[in-house]
Parts: structure tokens; sequence; C-alpha cells
């Protein structure tokens, strides 16, 4: 079948637009350019404003308050070190209510597992130290704390894909370690934003999420996982880690 006349025209069109622009990966641009197609241009492009555009849905308030949140955290020398962190609650809260794709997956997982006061869901945490730099530099100072969270009735397939988690903090190791407690201290702080510390609690009382389609559900979750390799383990909980003779504080000795 003779290709059409207009095709080389168009095929050069598409390779000057990926080589004049800075580098996006062939599926990133595909993602982008089709967008546009389906939904128009944008009426402001400039990098100046994407950052205005991100704030203004991550300080968007909800029912349990704004996504972003100022947590002070006690240091070693008397004072506070503030940190920003996107509550758990509501950011379940507003991803249930605007992703469609998660509102759906949410809804189908909780048909088969109904989440009630004496049937709650289980939440995951998952907390690690990740360097974005030189893993061998000496004096790493990229080096950042990262909590994670997610459910476990999402099921393995699900929890196997990054964007089943959700972001709660990052923090710069060498800040954690100014704090009274250390990483121990933000990551109880961090859970008491889920379930104690303010008038939302997802196991005491519930939170209500309503979906794209209207129907709203009160949901109940617990905390019954910690993910952790055993340097995370030892810094959060204070314990021995990897050399240890018990996997968790539950544990038998080996």
């Amino acid at each position: 079948m003779a290709a059409a006349p207009d095709r080389p025209a168009k095929l050069q069109r598409l390779e000057g637009l990926r080589r004049n622009c800075p580098y996006l990966s062939m599926s990133s641009l595909q993602g982008v350019l089709c967008n546009i197609r389906d939904n128009g241009l944008p009426e402001l492009t400039d990098r100046r404003s994407m950052r205005p555009a991100r704030d203004a849905i991550a300080m968007q308030h909800t029912d349990y308050g704004p996504i972003l949140q100022t947590i002070a955290i006690p240091n070693t020398s008397g004072g506070s070190t503030d940190l920003e962190v996107a509550h758990p609650i509501a950011v379940l809260a507003v991803v249930t209510n605007t992703c469609e794709g998660w509102a759906k997956l949410f809804q189908e997982t909780l048909l088969r597992y109904p989440s009630t006061v004496d049937t709650p869901w289980t939440m995951v945490v998952y907390s690690d130290e990740v360097v974005p730099g030189n893993q061998l530099s000496f004096h790493n100072y990229r080096k950042v704390w990262v909590f994670y969270w997610s459910f476990k009735e999402l099921g393995p397939a699900v929890l196997a894909m990054e964007d089943a988690w959700f972001c709660a903090a990052t923090q710069r190791s060498d800040m954690v370690r100014s704090y009274r407690g250390g990483v121990g201290q933000l990551f109880a702080r961090i859970l008491k934003l889920a379930f104690g510390g303010g008038p939302h609690s997802l196991h005491r009382s519930g939170v209500f999420l309503e979906f794209p389609d209207g129907t709203r559900v009160r949901f109940f979750a617990t905390l019954d996982v910690v993910l952790q390799d055993g340097g995370a383990h030892k810094l959060v909980f204070n314990m021995k880690g990897d050399s240890g003779h018990k996997f968790c504080m539950g544990c038998r000795n080996l």
C-alpha cells in the first residue's frame, strides 16, 4: 500500500519538533502531543506559571484541611524545624474525588473488601533513605528520607506499580539528624496525621470519601504493615536492625 503523499512532510515536522525541544522520551512526548490534540493548548505555557499551577493543586483545601500542611518538629538545639507534609487523609479525599482511574480501582476493591469500623483496611507505610546524587560521595548532602503509604487490600499486582503509592513527606537526612529523636520522631508525626492528633482519624472515626459519580462512603483503615530495610528499621524504631536476631518487633528470635 502506497504511503500518503503528505506523510514524509508530516514525519519531518514531527522529527523537527522532537529535535528542537528539550529532551523528552518518546512516550512522554506522545503523551504531551495527544493531550494537546484532545484538549487544546493551555493558555499558560511558560515555566514560571508551572510552579503556581502545581501549588494551586497542592494547596487546595479539603474537608480535612489543606493537602500541604506545615508541622513543627523539635530539634536538638531547643527550637523547632518546620516541615511541609502531604496530609494522608486530605490526599486520599482529593484523589478519590478527582482521579477517575484511582476512584474506579478503589470502588472495585471496596466491593471485595468492605471497609467498616470492624473490618478496616490495612495501611502500608514505607520509609527509607534515597540518594539522588553520587552514592559514593563522602559528604552526600542530597540524601533524603522519604515516606510513602498505600493499602494492602489493593493487592501485590497494584502495589508493584509506583502510582499506587502516595508520598507523605521528604526531608534531607542532615536535617533529620538535627531532630530530637531523629527520624523516629518524624515517622511518628506523619502517622499521627492519619491516626491521631486531630479531629479526624482513619482508625477511630473514619473519613467520608466522595467518588466522581457522587457516591460517598465512610472509610476506615488501620496501620498494620511497616515496610523497611534493616537500616531504616534500626533508625526509626531504635533497634538493632541488620545485626539483630528478629525480623520485626513482633517476631521471635531466629
